[in-house]
């Protein structure tokens, strides 16, 4: 498939990137919210948001260099590109430098965007256990760690989840910035200056 003003539609790919780190950023705090009896929090939204920006911008880039890159399938574009893509290679490089781990974190935040439960062919026809659904940012999944079923938001956390993706995708902001093309990667070089894309937690407002 080859996208008719394929860079036309990667900028605006990468702008609705920047707006889910901007949403992501401005949800990282210690607010709680209730839902019926269950105190929880919003780093759910952080996780998600911060996923769906960097599949957005991995996509822009992408597209940007290749009209025949298909932006509307997966949600794992940074992972299926390692190894496979000579941009995105040399994206990696600059990564290890700013944060040796990173390329590992954007890994696993993108883990976290829904997926269909993997089930055994064995199991297939039957009822499938509930522990087959994974970590995700959106949906109930099973939790080994308190042997149930959790929302996301209960499941995830701002200290450990949350801040770890907005660590990755800041990093991830900055070496995209100092990356080829500057047609594409100037706005984000803009949006770092003018955006402070702190991983501090924001108190709790006061209710």
């Amino acid at each position: 498939m080859n996208w008719q003003n394929h860079r036309v539609l990667a900028i605006a790919l990468r702008d609705q990137g920047l707006a889910d780190c901007i949403a992501a950023r401005r949800n990282l705090s210690f607010d709680t919210v209730r839902i019926l009896q269950r105190q929880t929090n919003l780093a759910h939204l952080v996780v998600a948001k911060c996923q769906q920006a960097l599949e957005k911008l991995t996509k822009g880039y992408l597209l940007w260099h290749a009209g025949s890159f298909d932006p509307t399938k997966g949600h794992c574009p940074f992972s299926e590109a390692l190894g496979a893509n000579p941009e995105v290679d040399k994206l990696c490089a600059a990564l290890n430098k700013i944060n040796p781990g990173v390329v590992r974190d954007l890994k696993w935040l993108e883990t976290l965007a829904p997926q269909l439960p993997d089930v055994p062919p064995g199991y297939r026809g039957r009822l499938v256990p509930l522990e087959f659904i994974r970590e995700n940012s959106e949906y109930p999944y099973w939790s080994n760690a308190t042997g149930t079923l959790v929302i996301a938001t209960q499941g995830l956390t701002i200290q450990n989840q949350a801040r770890r993706a907005i660590t990755a995708v800041r990093s991830f902001l900055r070496a995209l910035a100092l990356s080829d093309p500057a047609a594409f990667t100037s706005e984000i070089r803009d949006f770092l200056r003018e955006f402070p894309f702190s991983t501090a937690i924001a108190p709790a407002e006061a209710r």
